[in-house]
């Protein structure tokens, strides 16, 4: 009986040898075929580049997307990696980007851009910022978008950085809620400039209506806009000045001063 007990477990334990072996086996082939199908994944020309598109641009143009991305077509599609999408971002109008691969060769360059909110007005040229604060491009051309004044950033900062300062991005913050409370009353387009040198007095000035606001700090701000629209429409035609820089919830009520 001890005897056979003996025969049992060696029996058991080569079962166990055998299965363990085929699991080696098994593992060492599959992690073969995997190899090979690698290897042959980036050296067949099967899997070349033959079309790259770029979607989601508006400010970049493709060519310089694909360029910036160093991929060519004929090279293989397994080939870039998570450099290309850094490569990429390096773009100040890049907020993200997404490659993906649609084989056996395309590949799709999924863009997404900052857009251009403000401007600020250099010597010679402008610097584009968007919504964040990050500077976008030097240019001499004027976009139709608000020119923003009395930043602490120098001129040489904003041809050399790539985002305004936390001091700046504070008053940047402000200027968008000014901006989005004259959204709310269609009077947004009408604003060609925004001063913020003075914290408590934010200056606003609408060129083709010939006016300028005092607006005061950002408190109380769908109330203002209502009185500076009503001042705005009932003085359509007369150049001025709107002071809408007091305290409304202590009585002050906006009013109109004309050019003299």
């Amino acid at each position: 009986q001890k005897e056979n007990e003996k025969k049992k477990k060696i029996d058991k334990k080569k079962v166990k040898i055998k299965k363990k072996n085929k699991k080696i086996i098994a593992f060492l082939s599959s992690s073969f075929l995997i190899l090979i199908t690698y290897i042959l994944a980036l050296t067949t020309p099967f899997f070349n580049i033959t079309e790259i598109e770029v979607q989601g641009n508006e400010f970049v143009n493709a060519e310089k997307i694909i360029s910036l991305s160093s991929l060519k077509k004929g090279e293989n599609i397994f080939k870039f990696n998570k450099e290309t999408k850094s490569k990429i971002l390096e773009n100040s109008y890049i907020e993200d980007v997404n490659i993906e691969r649609k084989l056996p060769g395309k590949v799709v360059i999924k863009i997404k851009e900052r857009k251009i909110a403000y401007q600020i007005n250099l010597i010679n040229s402008y610097a584009y910022i968007n919504k964040n604060g990050f500077i976008l491009e030097n240019s001499t051309i004027k976009k139709d978008v608000p020119i923003i004044a009395g930043l602490n950033i120098t001129e040489n900062e904003l041809i050399t950085k790539k985002r305004l300062e936390q001091k700046d991005l504070e008053k940047l913050n402000k200027i968008l809620k000014i901006s989005e409370s004259a959204k709310a009353i269609n009077i947004e387009n009408l604003i060609t400039e925004i001063n913020a040198q003075n914290d408590n007095n934010y200056i606003l000035y609408l060129q083709n209506e010939n006016k300028k606001i005092y607006i005061g700090n950002t408190s109380n701000l769908v109330n203002k806009m209502l009185y500076i629209k009503e001042i705005i429409e009932d003085k359509k035609e007369v150049s001025g000045t709107i002071f809408a820089n007091g305290d409304i919830t202590s009585g002050f009520k906006p009013y109109f001063s004309p050019d003299m």
